[in-house]
């Protein structure tokens, strides 16, 4: 390591700054003396500063981290929002434990992004919690857009509750809608209406909750550059190393 990196590391370590840390962390060599020392020490900084994309880019691009940890830190949060990015896009996520931390947080729009957009959720249970949170607009997205769906089962569901505008949007734009049991459904005083404003119906609800945090790896790896400079090549000494990650448990306790 050299005069700079070591700078550069305790200035890091000083500002307890979690864009720092990950600059720092992926221009570490994995080679380096106390790496992994190194890099707990910058995990416990993007713990400490949570940013769902911060954190999701530290995993995925920076060797030594500890996974088990940081999945358990996310898990315990009680936004929704973290488990269901960590699941989308980071490698070797434990998919099961996060679709049960999902389950358990109750919010069915992000229960339905799950089983939309992450490989190998379970479709057939998460849709039993859609049907279960009698969130009428979930069940219709799922039934629209979440591969694998039942949706003969979801089209009994929202046909239970007897509300017109999703038996309308059911019937325009999910495939393999019964129609003639959708038109049974209408009380014959509004058979008139559905058929009229069949054609004309609004989409405002057609799935704008997969606009919500829509994160992918692109913007996950699209940070500004931080500049940390590297210009001189004069190599320090471990123990220098050594009492910089001394320094920063000392300030790891003092802000407990």
């Amino acid at each position: 390591m050299t005069k700079n990196d070591l700078q550069n590391l305790k200035r890091v370590l000083d500002e307890f700054n979690p864009y720092l840390a990950i600059k720092f962390a992926e221009s570490l060599n994995n080679e380096e003396r106390q790496y992994d020392e190194i890099i707990l020490a910058l995990q416990h900084i993007l713990l400490d500063k949570f940013n769902t994309e911060y954190i999701v880019r530290f995993v995925n691009n920076v060797e030594g981290v500890d996974l088990e940890l940081i999945q358990s830190f996310i898990i315990n949060n009680d936004d929704p929002e973290p488990i269901y990015t960590f699941a989308l896009l980071v490698k070797n996520a434990n998919l099961e434990k996060l679709q049960q931390a999902i389950i358990k947080r109750g919010d069915a729009d992000y229960i339905y992004l799950f089983a939309k957009n992450v490989k190998g959720a379970n479709i057939k249970v998460l849709q039993e919690v859609i049907i279960d949170s009698k969130n009428v607009r979930c069940m219709f997205l799922f039934a629209k857009s979440v591969k694998g769906a039942n949706t003969e089962k979801l089209q009994d569901e929202i046909i239970s509750y007897g509300i017109f505008e999703y038996i309308y949007l059911f019937a325009k734009n999910v495939k393999g809608a019964n129609m003639e049991l959708l038109r049974s459904s209408v009380p014959e005083s509004n058979n008139d209406a559905f058929m009229n404003t069949f054609d004309s119906i609004s989409e405002s609800e057609e799935d704008t909750s997969s606009n919500m945090y829509h994160i992918t790896s692109n913007n996950i790896n699209n940070i500004d550059s931080i500049g940390i400079k590297r210009e001189f090549k004069i190599e320090v000494k471990e123990s220098e190393i050594t009492d910089i990650l001394d320094d920063f448990e000392m300030v790891k306790i003092m802000r407990m």
